[in-house]
């Protein structure tokens, strides 16, 4: 699995996620402090699954008419 890591994951989860061999992307490392539209748009574009404890990922992407690989919400 390709998972773009909202900032507000925790590490020992993007720890755990690598472990079992899934492809993690940082949000603090590739995007720090983006916008919510900005990081549906870098999942989009780099085909990851966009994991956040964030509520209105889900509905700025239902809105959107726009495939989306996949959200993740915790």
């Amino acid at each position: 699995m390709r998972v773009l890591a909202d900032e507000n994951i925790d590490r020992p989860i993007v720890q755990w996620l690598r472990r079992q061999e899934h492809e993690v992307a940082e949000v603090a490392a590739v995007a720090a402090a983006a916008a919510d539209e900005d990081l549906i748009a870098i999942s989009r574009s780099e085909k990851l699954i966009l994991m956040t404890f964030d509520r209105d990922i889900g509905r700025l992407i239902q809105s959107d008419s726009q495939p989306h690989p996949g959200v993740v919400y915790l």
